[in-house]
């Protein structure tokens, strides 16, 4: 995959094609508008499939990516498929409940709905029977990808999860990102991309692969597809040997030549993604890091915090974001590569869990996740040295805390 992409990476050229920006207002939740990236009709000069070529929609919150799920799946003529890591307790949660009543609609009228669950990220669903047996009864396949424990370390016996996010509506339209289906999320930025075209094929591939996984009760063999030769699926699952998605984020972050740009809600790289971006530094690559300034785990707060004084001292800019809660994950390089999907980069996504992305080297893809970058930086704050040196006594310690007691990757 590595040469398949360097080389579409010299030799990239594009027949321009149609974009809309939208700006929208979500009908779930009460939110400012905001804008959507729309790119129909897109057509690559290297696209094998010029037929059906993939076209996306760039959701940029919670909210507004929910109403297109809800719409997409209103619309199902044939068949609902989706992988979801967190959902909350069903009796209580709105949105969680307003997604199951939309799949039961639909499998009422003899549309196959299937639900692959993580019963870590959704255990009180996971232990309540009477709601899995009415879900079940209106004809909808709930599966959980079920507790595999292990020794990933020495140190760190951990339930795997399996943290991936995909919505597939009959086949070809599909849902990709860091969107879960509860209330806590309501207010949150979060990337969910909408796709259509010859990428959903490889989609639809990947989850049949999944569901046999699970239906056979095996441990996952990843099968990571490569789409339209500028789009790639990426999947990574529990173990230091099978981390796909950080080996390309490495690879990638080691050949960079002019900007790195990085959005996640937990920062704890591993080392060697840390190492490659000190060097690139050293060669004068500008990386500029997104990071939010308030996190629904407080301790994980101040472990995104305690990189940042190395990062500064390397000339690295770090931005905090200001509205709560940013929950995107994505990397860019050089405005000529992209990886986005359910992957943070912390020791969860790069050891324990099982993760997709979507990686591509089409321009005008990673130009509109730039631009979501761009806005994301519009909310944020740079951290200078001075605003790092007056943060007050309890934060130091907190931060100095967390740089001793942050799992080693």
């Amino acid at each position: 995959m590595k040469t398949n992409e360097t080389a579409l990476q010299q030799e990239h050229e594009h027949v321009e094609e149609e974009v809309i920006e939208e700006a929208i207002s979500s009908k779930v939740g009460d939110v400012a508008p905001e804008i959507v990236t729309v790119r129909k009709g897109d057509i690559s000069a290297h696209n094998n499939d010029l037929l059906d070529p993939t076209s996306w929609s760039i959701f940029e919150t919670s909210e507004s990516s929910w109403q297109s799920m809800l719409d997409d799946i209103s619309s199902a003529k044939h068949s609902v498929c989706f992988l979801q890591y967190l959902l909350e307790d069903l009796e209580k949660d709105h949105t969680g409940w307003k997604f199951i009543d939309a799949c039961e609609q639909r499998a009422s009228e003899g549309i196959r709905v299937t639900l692959i669950i993580d019963p870590v990220g959704s255990f009180k669903l996971f232990k309540s029977q009477d709601i899995l047996e009415r879900i079940r009864a209106k004809g909808i396949t709930v599966l959980f990808n079920g507790f595999r424990t292990s020794f990933t370390s020495l140190r760190f016996p951990h339930v795997h999860a399996d943290h991936r996010k995909m919505l597939i509506v009959d086949n070809n339209i599909a849902h990709v990102g860091g969107v879960v289906w509860s209330d806590i999320m309501k207010g949150w930025s979060d990337v969910m991309v909408r796709y259509e075209g010859a990428l959903v094929k490889s989609l639809v591939a990947t989850f049949e692969n999944i569901v046999d996984t699970v239906e056979n009760d095996a441990d996952l063999c990843i099968v990571n597809h490569e789409g339209e030769d500028e789009w790639f699926i990426v999947q990574q699952r529990p173990g230091i040997k099978n981390r796909d998605i950080t080996d390309a984020l490495v690879e990638h972050v080691k050949e960079s030549k002019k900007r790195v740009r990085i959005v996640t809600p937990y920062f704890s790289p591993p080392r060697i993604l840390k190492k490659e971006m000190l060097n690139a530094r050293k060669r004068g690559v500008e990386i500029e890091i997104i990071i939010p300034n308030t996190i629904d785990h407080p301790v994980v707060g101040y472990v995104n915090k305690s990189f940042i004084s190395s990062m500064l001292k390397q000339g690295i800019k770090i931005y905090l974001f200001q509205p709560y809660s940013l929950h995107a994950k994505f990397l860019t390089v050089d405005s000529c590569w992209v990886s986005v999907g359910s992957c943070n980069m912390d020791v969860l996504s790069n050891w324990m869990n099982y993760e997709l992305n979507i990686n591509s080297l089409h321009t005008h893809f990673v130009k509109d996740m730039d631009d979501v970058f761009d806005r994301y930086c519009d909310k944020s704050v740079l951290v200078t040295k001075e605003i790092w040196n007056e943060r007050t006594i309890k934060e130091k310690i907190l931060t100095f805390i967390s740089r001793i007691a942050r799992p080693i990757a």
